[in-house]
């Protein structure tokens, strides 16, 4: 199967977006791979991300409690995938 491929060299939209974005970061003096806000996300939702694995898994508790954990697990999951898209 053949491999679909792009010409991007005279997109005048991506140019454009390009050219925007970049303003914009140069604007507000932003780096683009992150700050201080993006590393302190990284370490809570991994330190919620461990505790909720360790509380599930070795923590004895009520039935109605443990679901409400794996809740909050599960949610937590989809942060960090929402981070990382």
């Amino acid at each position: 199967m053949a491999k679909i491929t792009f010409d991007n060299r005279d997109n005048q939209f991506y140019q454009s977006l390009k050219l925007s974005v970049d303003e914009y970061f140069e604007l507000y003096n932003l780096k683009k791979t992150g700050n201080w806000r993006l590393y302190i996300k990284t370490v809570v939702l991994g330190i919620a991300f461990i505790g909720f694995y360790y509380t599930l898994l070795f923590v004895a508790m009520p039935v109605w409690l443990s679901l409400v954990v794996a809740v909050l697990f599960g949610m937590n999951l989809a942060f960090i995938g929402f981070s990382v898209m």
